[in-house]
């Protein structure tokens, strides 16, 4: 199980259309909430289907669906206009489901959580994709797709962070260690050429193909599921030319003006 420290509220960001004015979701209880990113309100009532506390949200790239995990170990879709869920939980996982994440294109979802074990989904089948991928010794805590899908991110409480061939599901290279915490948050750069982790107190950015680290910062707060929040993967895109405390000083000063905090 992840430590009692790990943040409780799960929230996905539809950044594809965040900056223009749409909607994001959050899971607290065992619901999944849409809320309009402008007016700050609930958009419709909260979708009910989880048994247990929901930990993992994901927007499909079309904005149109959802996908959740909980502690359940299940994964839902969810129709974002209707609110309705689509075909039956997706069921593999041993235990609780604490990362999901879309292909660019939709067509897979990637999950993993406490059994240590990334799986594979075709989103339209609702069918499981090939075997489970191993090589965590800890709790999956996050996903994220390479820009061309074919690359898998994934980061762990066992402090390390994955790179896997999406296609095949073998590992690409050995595991990689920023920190000396649970990697909270994974994200690749928008050109595909860096990855970037979050721990408690550390933001590690790598370069892909020669797997060196090119920078890393400390921080005195949380980094939350980067791979979700629209903010940290869009300056990661452009870390050349940004200094890291720079990435840091963005990230809060973007939360702090999206609107006043919402009752819940």
């Amino acid at each position: 199980m992840l430590l009692d420290n790990r943040p409780k509220l799960s929230v996905g960001l539809l950044d594809r259309y965040y900056r223009s004015g749409a909607r994001f979701a959050d899971g607290f209880d065992s619901t999944v909430r849409i809320w309009d990113a402008v007016t700050g309100e609930l958009a419709g009532n909260p979708l009910q289907a989880h048994t247990e506390q929901v930990n993992a949200i994901a927007f499909s790239p079309c904005g149109t669906q959802i996908a959740s995990g909980s502690y359940d170990r299940t994964i839902i879709l969810w129709d974002v206009e209707t609110g309705s869920q689509i075909g039956k939980p997706l069921k593999g996982h041993t235990d609780g489901v604490y990362a999901v994440a879309f292909s660019p294109k939709g067509a897979i979802i990637a999950s993993g959580g406490a059994d240590k074990t990334i799986r594979l989904w075709d989103a339209k089948k609702r069918a499981r994709v090939g075997s489970p991928l191993k090589g965590h010794t800890g709790d999956i805590a996050s996903l994220a797709f390479s820009p061309d899908g074919a690359r898998l991110e994934s980061g762990a409480w066992d402090f390390t962070i994955r790179v896997w061939d999406a296609k095949t599901g073998a590992s690409v290279g050995g595991p990689l260690r920023g920190s000396l915490d649970g990697v909270r948050s994974v994200s690749f750069s928008l050109d595909g050429t860096r990855i970037a982790s979050g721990a408690e107190k550390t933001i590690s950015v790598w370069e892909v193909t020669t797997r060196k680290a090119r920078e890393k910062s400390s921080t005195t707060a949380f980094v939350l599921r980067a791979r979700q929040d629209m903010v940290f993967n869009s300056w990661c895109a452009d870390v050349t030319n940004t200094s890291m405390s720079q990435v840091n000083s963005l990230l809060f000063k973007e939360r702090s003006a999206v609107g006043k905090p919402r009752s819940l």
